[in-house]
């Protein structure tokens, strides 16, 4: 265990958190879905837990964190950061990159914002469909405070099929602000 993990757990258990999973050993590319989404720490916390169980995982970030004194910070976690302002064909080139590495864990949240969303994006699944990788399901439930690892989804083509099994991972996980997390992960 390096030092970083250790601070990291010890960050996450002084916040109350449990730390459940791992990262598949079977798999060294995969999109991480990190979810419910409904509050601006989550992601922060989803970083440190990949630094509590000794992995990298990048990240898209808005662009307008990506500025002095955060953008250092951004690149030393993982961060990609996007301009959502325009359409910069984020999926090619994520799969662009999926493509051109031999491992690497993309983290992204289905809901793409903390606000309550009627559908969730479908980014996510295009870049693993697109890149050939599994999706491994990472979660944050305020419920139980548990953050972790769960499923790994092999991607059928179906959307249907397969946003419904992901979805039935996250059926009973609560986010800081309920309400504002879309559970039946409608698309």
């Amino acid at each position: 265990m390096t030092i970083l993990s250790f601070i990291a757990r010890i960050i996450l258990r002084l916040g109350g958190w449990t730390l459940v999973g791992d990262v598949p050993n079977d798999t060294p590319k995969f999109v991480f879905t990190a979810a419910p989404h409904t509050a601006l720490v989550d992601g922060l916390l989803m970083v440190i837990f990949a630094f509590a169980r000794g992995f990298r995982i990048q990240y898209l970030v808005k662009d307008g964190f990506y500025k002095f004194p955060l953008r250092f910070l951004i690149d030393w976690s993982g961060g990609i950061p996007v301009d959502r302002s325009t359409s910069n064909n984020v999926v090619d080139q994520m799969v662009a990159h999926f493509n051109a590495t031999d491992s690497m864990i993309l983290g992204i949240s289905p809901e793409g914002t903390r606000p309550y969303r009627p559908k969730i994006r479908t980014g996510f699944y295009h870049i693993a469909l697109g890149a050939g990788v599994p999706v491994v399901c990472g979660f944050l439930d305020f419920k139980t405070r548990r953050v972790g690892i769960g499923d790994t989804i092999h991607l059928t083509g179906d959307i249907h099929k397969d946003i419904q099994r992901i979805a039935s991972f996250y059926k009973d996980m609560e986010g800081k602000y309920p309400e504002n997390f879309n559970r039946d992960f409608t698309i």
